[in-house]
């Protein structure tokens, strides 16, 4: 179990959960849900927007790829900051500020789960979520300076991104802006 558990009650911010365990396909267990020890309150392990307006975890990553599968294709798309550096107005590395950010919100979300159950040590946890954390910034502070790329309901500047899980909100609600175009 996480020492150190980063997975708040959305009610009164509690760490003191316990979480509701299922089988899953390959004879472990995945938490389907967290119950809070000091309020009670109930919620699906991934329904929970931190920020309103936001989407959660399942509506904005419904469509996106499988972790494992962003990972390769990332992997094997060129530096953003190459792209950056051949002109910070292209699309195409706000594209690639945003499918890291996504997938690194994705993975931070995964080890934080995978934390309830013991699964993995605290410092990977950690980790996970400050380069979350860090990408999404990165994501936000490239918007701020081109908010002609962004068409999602609430751009940069909405002061909500600044609070805590803000950033990386932001980056759930771009990625299913960016999905929906992508498949429109």
């Amino acid at each position: 179990m996480l020492t150190y558990p980063s997975i708040p009650c959305p009610v009164c911010s509690s760490l003191d959960l316990d979480a509701e365990l299922v089988p899953n396909d390959s004879g472990g267990q995945d938490i389907a849900a967290f119950r809070c020890r000091a309020c009670g309150f109930s919620w699906m392990a991934h329904d929970v927007p931190q920020f309103p307006g936001a989407p959660n975890y399942r509506e904005a990553y419904a469509e996106a790829p499988p972790l494992l599968d962003e990972e390769l294709e990332l992997l094997a798309t060129p530096d953003a900051g190459a792209q950056a550096a051949a002109g910070p107005q292209q699309p195409h590395s706000r594209v690639l500020l945003l499918r890291r950010a996504a997938y690194w919100d994705r993975r931070a979300h995964e080890l934080q789960l995978a934390g309830f159950l013991g699964m993995c040590l605290d410092e990977d946890v950690m980790q996970a979520n400050h380069q979350a954390a860090t990408s999404a910034f990165e994501l936000l502070k490239h918007d701020l300076a081109h908010k002609d790329q962004v068409d999602a309901p609430f751009g940069p500047t909405e002061p909500g991104w600044d609070s805590a899980g803000g950033t990386r909100a932001y980056v759930r609600q771009e990625y299913r802006a960016w999905r929906s175009e992508k498949h429109d």
